[in-house]
């Protein structure tokens, strides 16, 4: 039988578009190079161009294959080890470097101490720099570079042309009871969101029937859950333009900021820092496009004292912790034009960051280990050193005398 077929052609290596990382972090903005230092600019341009021509050549030559790939792994890990330019950490130790070196000429005593903390402190946010690159950025997903193609002659990601697939959200849900001290946002709960106006966007304009024989096509496993709930679903009076959809809410996009979560019934006022796109239900509250500086205020001990004396008492040892009382709570405003104050604000910061990722730590340890206890008690008491410096700043910070921190501490 004839054939209108010719000799078969290989196909392009286009394993190497499957990508692995968290896309929600990355060192580097999508477009724009101003956070970038100068020097690193260039050479992350130069590095940029050489693994989008490497990229191409991988996927055309397939003798080549294997020598490609380890090339082009090897410029992944050239690039990973460039600074964070839009870390605070990153930014405060380039401040200190540059202050260091106006200190070069101060000859007397004054000078050299002062010299001596921004050693100290330099070193400090070093060493925790180095650990975000160890943990918190380990899994970030460059878009910048793990798509080359759509990097334009700058190196700035341009976009898809289209993207194949727009699935409903799933997200982890917290409860009140899931938010802890400073700890990491967790819970067993999960939440499918399709908001309002998700189906049409996705499908067109289609009649329910239809719209969910294309959802079930596209989503089979969602759509076997959903279907035990139809019923229920259907009788909503909050439901979108499906009985699948939500509702239209206008903050849904808050949930996906780095954010603070507070749980509104509590035995005692506690917050956390959420940036992985935690949804809540409504025995929370959040606080968005917020900053490391006032959850360490909130979590001090004479915010907490103060919380707790203008909020509503309940009973069973709880207290409502609603955003009316909390919006009483007196937060300290900086002076950026008053050194001392700017020093307090960026310790602060620093020392938040710090307790965060000892509490990330600390709900990583394996559960099974003999010396797991001992590294528990470890942790926790480096955390209390660290909380017992924030509440010293916090105190500076409002002017308590030496009796008025008894009295917040003795309660």
């Amino acid at each position: 039988m004839e054939s209108d077929y010719g000799q078969l052609e290989t196909l392009p290596n286009i394993d190497i578009n499957i990508k692995c990382g968290n896309s929600l972090i990355s060192r580097f903005a999508l477009a724009g190079g101003d956070q970038i230092l100068p020097g690193d600019r260039r050479r992350l341009k130069a590095l940029t161009d050489r693994y989008r021509k490497m990229v191409f050549h991988y996927k055309l030559s397939p003798a080549n294959k294997g020598l490609l790939r380890q090339e082009i792994d090897q410029l992944k890990e050239d690039l990973q080890g460039f600074s964070i330019p839009t870390d605070p950490d990153m930014k405060m130790l380039r401040k200190l470097d540059f202050d260091l070196s106006q200190t070069i000429f101060e000859f007397d005593r004054a000078g050299a101490e002062r010299r001596e903390q921004l050693q100290v402190r330099a070193e400090e946010l070093r060493r925790l720099i180095a650990e975000k690159q160890r943990t918190i950025y380990r899994a970030a997903f460059e878009w910048r570079y793990e798509f080359p193609e759509v990097l334009d002659k700058n190196g700035n990601f341009t976009g898809f042309d289209v993207v194949i697939g727009n699935p409903p959200y799933i997200r982890q849900e917290l409860l009140g009871r899931d938010i802890k001290r400073y700890q990491p946002a967790t819970s067993e709960c999960d939440l499918i969101c399709f908001p309002k106006g998700w189906t049409k966007k996705t499908f067109g304009s289609q009649t329910e029937e239809a719209a969910w024989a294309l959802m079930a096509t596209a989503y089979p496993a969602v759509a076997d859950y959903l279907r035990l709930w139809s019923d229920k679903a259907r009788k909503r009076y909050d439901k979108g333009e499906y009985w699948w959809e939500l509702r239209e809410c206008a903050y849904y996009a808050e949930f996906e900021k780095p954010k603070l979560f507070w749980p509104e019934i509590a035995g005692s006022a506690r917050f956390t820092y959420d940036e992985i796109g935690c949804y809540a239900n409504n025995k929370t509250y959040l606080i968005a496009d917020t900053s490391f500086y006032l959850l360490g205020l909130l979590n001090s001990s004479l915010l907490r004292y103060f919380i707790h004396n203008v909020c509503t008492d309940l009973q069973g040892d709880s207290f409502n912790f609603s955003a009316a009382f909390l919006k009483r709570a007196p937060i300290q405003t900086i002076d950026p034009d008053n050194p001392a104050d700017q020093a307090r604000h960026d310790e602060i910061v620093t020392l938040v960051e710090k307790t965060l990722l000892l509490h990330r730590e600390l709900k990583e340890l394996p559960e099974k280990e003999e010396a797991t206890s001992v590294k528990h008690e470890q942790y926790q008491a480096y955390i209390s050193t660290v909380d017992r410096r924030i509440d010293a700043i916090v105190y500076e910070l409002y002017g308590l005398t030496e009796e008025e921190i008894r009295i917040v501490e003795a309660d």
